[in-house]
C-alpha cells in the first residue's frame, strides 16, 4: 500500500511540474510576442509620424508663401491701413481682431500671434505650427479608430493619412485654410468617443467647444458638424439616450456656443452677413456634380494640389529631370520622381473597400459594422455639402471629408485580415497577404507622389501665387523705406506686410477689382499716377486676377505721361510675375534725364512728431496728409532724416502745404539741428479737401555735404495750423508750373 501510495504520488508531482513548466512556457512567450507586437506598433508609428514630417518640413519654405495661406496675417496688423479685416474690436487701447472674412474667423490669428511675437514673421513661423497642426490630427485620429475598429485599423489609416499628398500639402500650406480645421475635427472627435465610452460630461463639454471653436474659424466646419451629428444619431442613439440628460445638454449647448461666439456676435451686430451670398448648385445640377467627382477624384489621388501650386500635370515628369542635382537628398528625390507613377490609386482602392464592407455587411460577417456605418455617415453628409454649396470649387473643400476615406479603406481591410483568419481553402488564406501587398502599393505610389511635390518644389519654387519670387520683392521692398508700394492687383499685400513686419508703406488698390466701364476704372487709376514716390505693383500677364496691367500702360500714354519699368520679378523658370513701375511728373522726369539730385517724401512718413496727426483730404497725394491741426501749438514740429549720396550744392526745398485763412504764416526749417530759413507760407483758401486748395512753395538754402541729414519743420508762434502733404528736395530750381500742372 505504501509502495503504491508513493507511486501516485510521485506521478502526481510530476504531471504539476510538467503543467507549471508548460504555463511558465506559454507565460513567456505571450510576453515575448506582446512585446514584438509592441515593438513592431512602435516602428510602425514611428514610420508614419516621420514620413509625414519629412514630406513636410523638408524645404518647408517652399513653395512661396501664398495670399489666402496669409490671410489670417492681416489680422496681426489690425493697426495698420489697408490690411483686410472684416471685423475687429478695440480692447485695451488695441485692436483686437475677430473675423477675417464673414465666414473665416480671426481664430488663427489669436493663436499665431505669440509664435510671431517669439519667432518672428517669416515662412517658418508661418508653416512650423501648420505642420504640427497636422500632427495632432494624426495622433487622435489614430486614437479614434483604434478605439472604435482596431488597432490594425488605426495603423493602417494612419500610413494612409501620413503619406497621403493632398493631406501633407493641406496641412502645410494652409491655404483652405485647412490644418487648424482637420485638427479640431480630430480632437473634437476623440473627446466625444471617449463620452460614449466613459459618460463622462467633461468630456463632452470640451468637444462641444472644440466643435464651436471649428466653426468660428471656419463656417464650413458646419458640414462635419452636421455628419458627426447624424452619425451619432444613427449609430449610437442607445448610448445617446442614457448619457446625454438635459444637464449634460444644457452643458454641452453652452460650450458650442463659447466656441463660436465671435461667429455668433458678428452675425448679431452685422445682419447675418455670414450666411449672404452663398447659393446651391441644384439649378444646373448636372456640370456643377460632374465638376465635383473629377474635384473628389482628383484630392483623393493627390493631382488637385499639385496642379494649383505648379499649374502642370503630375504626370508631366519631363521638366523634374532636365535639372541637374548635387547629390544627397535631391538626388534620392529625384529618382523616386521619375518613377513611372502619374497618381495614386486611393479613389479605386476607396471604391473596392465600400464594394468589400457592403458584401460583408450584406452577409452579417463585418465585425463592428456599427462604427463603420459611423464613419460612411459622415463621409457622406461632408461630401453632399460639398456638392452642393457653390462656392466649393477647390481641393481645400473637398478635403473636409478627410480622414473618413482612409478609415473606410483600413475598415474594408481589416475586414479581409480578419476573413483570411484560420481559414483552409487557399483562395481564403490568400486574403491576408493580398490585403498587406495591396496596402503597401498604395503607400508607395503615395511617397513618389510626395517626392514628386518637393522635388517640383526645388525646381520651380511654385507658380502664380505661389512662386517663390514673393520673398525678392519683399527683400526689394524692404530695402525702400522711403518708397510707397501700390499693389494694383489681388495676391501679393498679405505676404508683404508679414515678410517685412508691416514695416513698408504698401496700399492695396482695387482700380480693377471693382469693375465697371474704362470710363470707371479711369477715374480710379488716375489718382495712383500722380502719387510722387510710390511704385506700382502689377502682376504680369499670364497671372493677372484682375487684368490691368494693358489698360494702365494705354492710359499713361494717352495721358501724355510715361511709366518707367524700375524692376522685373521672376519666376524660377524665367518667365516675368512682378512688374515695378513708376510715373514721375513731367517736369521731374526731364529733371532726372539732367543727372541732378532729387528726393521726394510724403509729410506724413515722418521720421518723428510732436502734434498732430495722420489726415486724410482727398486732394493730397494718396489722400493723406500730416494735420489735424498741427502747428497750433509753439512746441508741434516734424522731422524727416534722409540720406544724401554725394554733395549737393545748390539744395532748395518745395513744399506742398493747405491752410485756410487770409494772412500768411511763417514755419522754421532746421538743417541737422542749426537753424537754416524762415518760410513764410501764403494761405491756400483750404486745408486740402480738394487739388486747388493746396500749393507748391520753394526756396534755396545752399549747400549739403553727402551723408545723413535730418530736416526739422516748426511753427514759428502757436496758431500756425497747416496741412502738410510732400515735399522735394533738390539741385537747383525746378519747374514748378510744370510740377503743379502734373498735379
Amino acid at each position: 500500500m505504501a509502495g503504491e501510495f508513493l507511486v501516485k504520488e510521485e506521478t502526481r508531482i510530476r504531471e504539476q511540474s510538467q503543467e507549471a513548466g508548460l504555463a511558465a512556457i506559454t507565460a513567456l512567450r505571450q510576453g515575448h510576442w506582446a512585446r514584438a507586437r509592441f515593438k513592431t506598433e512602435d516602428l510602425a508609428l514611428f514610420f508614419c509620424f516621420g514620413i509625414y514630417l519629412f514630406f513636410s518640413l523638408i524645404r518647408l519654405s517652399l513653395p512661396g508663401l501664398e495670399f489666402d495661406e496669409l490671410l489670417f496675417a492681416n489680422g496681426n496688423f489690425a493697426d495698420t491701413d489697408g490690411a483686410a479685416l472684416e471685423w475687429k474690436i478695440h480692447f485695451l487701447g488695441k485692436s483686437v481682431p475677430l473675423m477675417l472674412m464673414k465666414y473665416v474667423g480671426a481664430l488663427k490669428t489669436l493663436i499665431w500671434a505669440p509664435i510671431f511675437h517669439l519667432a518672428g514673421m517669416n515662412a517658418v513661423a508661418v508653416r512650423l505650427p501648420a505642420v504640427a497642426c497636422g500632427v495632432i490630427s494624426l495622433l487622435f485620429f489614430y486614437l479614434v479608430v483604434r478605439r472604435m475598429l482596431s488597432r490594425r485599423a488605426a495603423l493602417i489609416t494612419l500610413a494612409l493619412l501620413a503619406t497621403d499628398p493632398s493631406f501633407i500639402y493641406s496641412c502645410k500650406l494652409d491655404w483652405g485654410p485647412v490644418a487648424l480645421m482637420t485638427s479640431l475635427k480630430a480632437a473634437s472627435l476623440y473627446l466625444l468617443v471617449r463620452w460614449i465610452e466613459k459618460c463622462d460630461t467633461r468630456l463632452l463639454i470640451a468637444g462641444s467647444f472644440l466643435l464651436g471653436l471649428g466653426i468660428y474659424d471656419k463656417i464650413i466646419f458646419a458640414w462635419h458638424v452636421v455628419g458627426l451629428l447624424a452619425a451619432l444619431l444613427c449609430c449610437y442613439w442607445p448610448e445617446l439616450k442614457t448619457r446625454m440628460t438635459w444637464r449634460a445638454a444644457i452643458a454641452s449647448a453652452f460650450a458650442f456656443a463659447v466656441g463660436c461666439s465671435p461667429l455668433i456676435a458678428y452675425n448679431l451686430t452685422h445682419w447675418m452677413q455670414t450666411f449672404k451670398g452663398h447659393g446651391l448648385t441644384l439649378a444646373r445640377w448636372g456640370e456643377p456634380l460632374l465638376y465635383r467627382y473629377h474635384l473628389f477624384l482628383f484630392t483623393f489621388d493627390g493631382r488637385a494640389v499639385y496642379d494649383v501650386i505648379n499649374q502642370m500635370s503630375l504626370s508631366d515628369i519631363g521638366p523634374l529631370m532636365l535639372k541637374d542635382h548635387a547629390g544627397g537628398m535631391s538626388t534620392f528625390l529625384a529618382a523616386l520622381s521619375g518613377l513611372p507613377i502619374s497618381a495614386t490609386f486611393m479613389p479605386q482602392l476607396l471604391a473596392l473597400s465600400g464594394i468589400v464592407l457592403l458584401i460583408l455587411g450584406y452577409f452579417k460577417r463585418l465585425s463592428r459594422a456599427r462604427a463603420v456605418l459611423f464613419f460612411f455617415i459622415q463621409f457622406a453628409v461632408t461630401a453632399i455639402f460639398i456638392s452642393l454649396a457653390d462656392d466649393a470649387t477647390g481641393p481645400h473643400h473637398t478635403i473636409m471629408v478627410y480622414p473618413m476615406p482612409q478609415i473606410l479603406i483600413a475598415g474594408g481591410f481589416d475586414a479581409l485580415f480578419l476573413l483570411g483568419v484560420n481559414q483552409r481553402k487557399l483562395p481564403l488564406r490568400l486574403l491576408r497577404p493580398c490585403s498587406w501587398l495591396v496596402i503597401a502599393a498604395l503607400l508607395a505610389t503615395q511617397i513618389i507622389v510626395d517626392a514628386r511635390y518637393v522635388r517640383s518644389f526645388e525646381i520651380f519654387g511654385g507658380k502664380g501665387k505661389w512662386s517663390d519670387a514673393i520673398y525678392d520683392l519683399a527683400g526689394y521692398a524692404q530695402s525702400r523705406p522711403d518708397r510707397t508700394f501700390l499693389l494694383m492687383d489681388w495676391g501679393c499685400g498679405a505676404q508683404l506686410l508679414l515678410l517685412t513686419g508691416g514695416t513698408i508703406k504698401a496700399e492695396a488698390t482695387t482700380v480693377a477689382a471693382e469693375g465697371g466701364s474704362d470710363e470707371e476704372k479711369l477715374a480710379r487709376l488716375k489718382p495712383y499716377l500722380t502719387q510722387p514716390g510710390s511704385l506700382l505693383v502689377f502682376h504680369a500677364p499670364a497671372f493677372e486676377t484682375y487684368p490691368l496691367l494693358s489698360f494702365f500702360q494705354q492710359t499713361v500714354n494717352t495721358l501724355g505721361l510715361a511709366a518707367d519699368l524700375v524692376k522685373t520679378f521672376r519666376q524660377r523658370d524665367g518667365q516675368p510675375i512682378f512688374y515695378l513701375y513708376e510715373v514721375p511728373p513731367k517736369g521731374t522726369k526731364a529733371y532726372l534725364r539732367e543727372g541732378k539730385y532729387f528726393y521726394f517724401r510724403e509729410a506724413e512718413q515722418w521720421s518723428s512728431r510732436n502734434g498732430g496727426d495722420l489726415d486724410r483730404k482727398q486732394g493730397a497725394s494718396g489722400g493723406r496728409a500730416l494735420g489735424n491741426y498741427w502747428g497750433r501749438n509753439a512746441t508741434d514740429a516734424v522731422t524727416y532724416r534722409f540720406s544724401l549720396p554725394r554733395e549737393v550744392s545748390d539744395a532748395h526745398l518745395f513744399l506742398r502745404y493747405a491752410f485756410e485763412g487770409v494772412s500768411n504764416q511763417q514755419y522754421l526749417l532746421y538743417v541737422d539741428g542749426s537753424y537754416a530759413a524762415t518760410m513764410t507760407l501764403p494761405a491756400t483758401g483750404g486745408y486740402g479737401y480738394s487739388e486747388k486748395e493746396w500749393r507748391l512753395h520753394g526756396f534755396g538754402f545752399g549747400a549739403l555735404a553727402p551723408g545723413t541729414h535730418e530736416f526739422k519743420i516748426t511753427p514759428a508762434a502757436s496758431g500756425q495750423i497747416v496741412n502738410l502733404d510732400y515735399f522735394y528736395i533738390c539741385e537747383g530750381y525746378l519747374n514748378l508750373a510744370l510740377l503743379q500742372a502734373d498735379r
